[in-house]
């Protein structure tokens, strides 16, 4: 992938807590990446706190950006 480059991640619902998101909200930021945004966090937060949601519903969608390559 070059600079600027973008690419969607899927994580499956089975393996977030594995990935490092614990629905226990307050650990749930010290592992795994960080969405910046109060949008993204509400969002996260909204699919991992739902208790009508089973795991295969609870799919993660990512698009990471490349914006720097360190030498």
């Amino acid at each position: 992938m070059r600079q600027g480059g973008i690419r969607r991640i899927e994580v499956p619902g089975e393996l977030e807590e594995a990935l490092g998101y614990s629905r226990n909200p307050d650990a749930r930021y010290r592992v795994g990446p960080v969405p910046k945004t109060f949008g993204g966090k509400r969002a996260l937060d909204f699919v991992l706190d739902n208790k009508t949601l089973r795991d295969f519903n609870r799919t993660l969608l990512f698009d990471v950006r490349l914006s720097n390559i360190r030498n």
